[in-house]
């Protein structure tokens, strides 16, 4: 875990540096395909302020309220982690890289300055295709970066995945067809990253991870019933997408079904009020149910 931090830290502040020195965003992307995923929306969201840095005016001692706080929490692992990510990240400037490492921090102090101006309220409705759209992916990573719970960090990723769903929603409402294709491959990102996260901290915390799975399923599952009634609205070239996305909750689950059995935790079953366990009759039977294509393998990459 403290290798991938201090890999993305290094590849965050070359990248940055690559930006400044006026390199394009997809070619910057191109080098860390790995880091794609998580480096986008911060690269876009740094692009973004840099064209936008005279519109943003934080109020008066907010930046620095900010970073105590960000101080703050990072300081509550240190009593239970020798060397903290900030401590490595602080420990990085010194020589000719001081600048650069430096913007790292200032992006993400500047993400939580935006993290309460009009302009984040706004990215908040932003949907993919839209300019603010960067801002809220920004916003959203640096949550996870400034997170230290792998519990958390599972449900902020399942968080972040049903933004997606909601998007894609949005997105079919305004028959922004062209758009769907991105906030899929955003939704297979953030659906692979709890997934990983869920199966890591099975190693650590069995119990823990063995009831984030069932949490994680029933989730999934609502997910599931939402893209099938999607598909019935969608022109037919577009539905290949929402299969897609079906497929990936099908992925991980079988996933989660391993670590429910390997964890040994049982379900506890709802009854209805009557008692009575629903009867076949009473399932859905307009729900279309799509052939589900090859499922994906490996970690998606954002493009």
């Amino acid at each position: 875990m403290e290798g991938t931090l201090k890999g993305m830290e290094e590849v965050l502040a070359d990248s940055l540096l690559a930006l400044e020195q006026g390199e394009g965003l997809e070619a910057v992307l191109a080098r860390y395909p790995e880091q794609a995923g998580e480096l986008k929306p911060l690269l876009e969201m740094a692009a973004w302020m840099g064209a936008a840095r005279a519109a943003v005016e934080p109020r008066p001692g907010y930046v620095r309220a900010s970073r105590a706080r960000l101080i703050e929490r990072i300081g509550q692992a240190q009593a239970v982690q020798p060397l903290s990510w900030w401590e490595r990240l602080s420990g990085m400037f010194v020589g000719r890289r001081y600048a650069t490492q430096l913007a790292v921090v200032a992006l993400m102090l500047a993400c939580l300055v935006l993290g309460s101006s009009g302009i984040a309220y706004a990215s908040q409705g932003a949907l993919p295709g839209d300019r603010l759209y960067p801002v809220k992916l920004g916003l959203e990573q640096v949550e996870l970066l400034v997170n230290l719970d792998p519990v958390e960090e599972v449900r902020l990723h399942l968080h972040f995945s049903q933004n997606r769903l909601d998007e894609i929603e949005h997105l079919v409402a305004q028959g922004r067809y062209q758009d769907v294709h991105q906030a899929v491959l955003d939704y297979e990102y953030q659906i692979d990253q709890a997934t990983r996260q869920l199966t890591s901290l099975a190693g650590q915390n069995p119990e823990q991870a063995g009831q984030l799975a069932l949490e994680m399923g029933k989730i999934l599952a609502d997910h599931s019933i939402l893209l099938n009634a999607l598909i019935a609205a969608v022109p037919s070239e577009v539905a290949p997408e929402f299969v897609r996305a079906i497929s990936i909750t099908v992925v991980s689950d079988r996933t989660l079904q391993v670590i429910i059995i390997q964890t040994g935790v049982t379900p506890t079953p709802t009854l209805p009020v009557d008692g009575q366990l629903p009867t076949e009759a009473s399932a859905p039977s307009t729900t279309p149910t799509p052939q589900l294509m090859q499922a994906p393998t490996g970690t998606p990459t954002l493009t």
